[in-house]
């Protein structure tokens, strides 16, 4: 699924929205179904057992993009974000594999993500970084915020 997950956005990226419904109608719920539960699946993997700061670093750090694009709670995302606006029958599989719950209380566990030291995060950058930690995290927030 991961290996999938970048091509299917590389492809659908510039589609205008529910050209993919229309197109692949019963395809694009199994794969909106299997990817809402991958996120589902991941998410509670990483914050079972952890505190709430673990926890929320620990998902943080899996959905934050990677240098080079990728990182597959991002390209997740990024799937989710596009799959999300193909309208209600997508909505619907999401919301049955208990995708918005799980966006809320990442949201919650969010609220609980130790700042980040902008000092010690320039210093650690190297030249073949794209982002530094403060770009990631607020492009995983803007990204959230689509999805959600």
């Amino acid at each position: 699924m991961y290996a999938m997950l970048p091509l299917f956005c590389n492809v659908f990226a510039s589609v205008a929205p529910k050209v993919i419904s229309e197109r692949f109608a019963e395809e694009v719920i199994s794969f909106t179904q299997a990817t809402s539960r991958l996120l589902v699946t991941e998410v509670r993997r990483r914050a079972s057992n952890q505190s709430t700061e673990a926890a929320a670093s620990a998902i943080a750090s899996y959905m934050e993009i990677e240098d080079g694009g990728g990182g597959n709670g991002w390209q997740i995302l990024s799937t989710l974000s596009l799959l999300v606006g193909e309208g209600d029958p997508q909505a619907e599989v999401m919301t049955n594999a208990s995708l918005p719950s799980t966006l809320v209380k990442c949201l919650y566990l969010f609220f609980d993500l130790p700042e980040l030291d902008e000092s010690k995060a320039s210093s650690e950058l190297s030249d073949k970084d794209e982002y530094s930690p403060k770009e990631r995290r607020l492009l995983l927030q803007k990204l959230f915020i689509q999805v959600g």
